[in-house]
């Protein structure tokens, strides 16, 4: 991947190539005044994040992307492992209205609470630094879309 190219990172969140070396990559955290220096041949960059148009098709599709059901809270937590280790955008969508739901009906708990932060830091990260938009408007700017496109 290229200087510049924002990219998921595995220990959270996203971030953006500041400087690649022989050895090394530096990053640069979005939204943050972080930095973090990385072995080039490790694993802690995911992938890059996807394009503004997949970003959009993606956040259309919101309302109908599944929320997790489990039996009891074990088989719970196991899902919302797999989901997170995905990366994937989808399955943090799948996190997040889970976990909304869950709280509307007051039966969140904080091993919940605290997948909903993670799924949503990553989402939200994401679709920030792919559309350009403010982290603190992300979320606006997620119910905007799909309440037009629900009418």
């Amino acid at each position: 991947m290229e200087t510049g190219t924002y990219v998921i990172g595995r220990s959270g969140g996203v971030w953006r190539i500041r400087e690649k070396t022989g050895d090394t990559v530096v990053l640069e955290e979005h939204g943050g005044q972080n930095t973090k220096t990385i072995p080039a041949n490790s694993n802690e960059i995911v992938r890059a994040v996807c394009t503004g148009e997949d970003m959009e098709e993606l956040i259309r599709r919101v309302p109908y992307i599944r929320t997790i059901q489990a039996p009891n809270e074990r088989i719970r937590r196991e899902y919302y492992d797999m989901a997170m280790e995905k990366y994937d955008g989808v399955d943090w969508i799948c996190v997040i209205k889970t976990v909304y739901i869950r709280e509307q009906e007051h039966r969140l708990t904080p091993m919940e609470r605290n997948y909903g932060k993670r799924a949503r830091n990553y989402f939200h990260g994401e679709v920030s630094a792919v559309l350009g938009i403010p982290l603190d408007r992300v979320e606006a700017y997620i119910e905007k879309i799909v309440k037009e496109d629900s009418w």
